[in-house]
């Protein structure tokens, strides 16, 4: 879940957009949306327990300070 929201947050983090479905190159809009993608949505939704868990979760981890411990830099 974690490594999931750490890609999602990577174009907020360097702020290219401020919200999580902006980056057009994220999967995060793919997988909240219904269009055909080539994304496992059912997968990545199974992670997380349901879209609205999913989306609850990059909400609540949105303060990058959370997830320090797995930046490298």
């Amino acid at each position: 879940m974690m490594l999931i929201h750490y890609i999602h947050h990577n174009p907020i983090h360097h702020n290219f957009v401020e919200h999580y479905g902006e980056w057009k190159y994220s999967s995060f809009a793919a997988i909240v949306s219904d269009y055909s993608t080539k994304i496992n949505r059912n997968e990545v939704l199974n992670i997380f327990g349901g879209e609205e868990v999913l989306v609850d979760y990059h909400n609540s981890m949105k303060n990058y300070n959370t997830i320090n411990h797995l930046v490298l830099e």
